[in-house]
């Protein structure tokens, strides 16, 4: 426990956390404080949240409470951490990233927008009997709003294929059932 800014911080070093799924992630370096921010008069408390670990690193201010929020970046975020059984069970993803997140918990899902850029990874699907090479990835999407996404931009190049394309992901009970709007080139 310490000072920062005229008000405590917690600082931890070689923190190892378990997950309910018995999964363990490490943590190099992690410092949290309150962060300045209006929400703390609407009774929703905001934290500056820095967190350094081999799996990446987050940078930014996270908003506790009915309808949680982040702001801020990844860096050399590892991509296979990612729950992509969530929505697409069967993908995989590798690489690391960087991304820029403003993302807020509402009632009818996810809303905010993200931003992303991936170098030097690869993608599975299930129908595939091996992972696709890409030299870079990147992502331009707003969550939530009419649309479950809106891709304002997505660019994949790589020495297998190139692939760009922007559109709409549209709402639905199920992800695999949203109606897809999608204008892409792929070569």
């Amino acid at each position: 426990l310490g000072i920062a800014w005229l008000g405590p911080q917690l600082r931890a070093w070689d923190v190892d956390v378990t997950t309910p799924s018995g999964r363990r992630v490490p943590i190099d370096r992690l410092r949290v404080h309150p962060a300045w921010s209006l929400s703390w008069l609407r009774g929703m408390p905001s934290l500056a949240v820095a967190v350094r670990s081999p799996l990446g690193e987050v940078d930014g201010t996270l908003r506790v409470g009915p309808q949680p929020a982040f702001d801020g970046t990844l860096k050399q975020f590892d991509l296979a951490q990612l729950p992509l059984d969530l929505i697409a069970p069967g993908a995989s993803l590798d690489g690391r990233g960087d991304a820029e997140l403003d993302l807020e918990m509402v009632d009818t899902g996810v809303e905010g927008s993200a931003r992303f850029d991936v170098r030097d990874g690869s993608f599975g699907l299930p129908m595939l009997p091996i992972g696709v090479p890409f030299d870079g990835l990147h992502g331009d999407i707003v969550l939530g709003g009419e649309t479950l996404a809106k891709i304002d931009a997505f660019e994949m190049t790589g020495p297998l294929l190139q692939v760009t394309a922007k559109g709409t992901l549209g709402q639905a009970p199920a992800t695999t059932l949203a109606p897809l709007a999608l204008e892409a080139q792929i070569e």
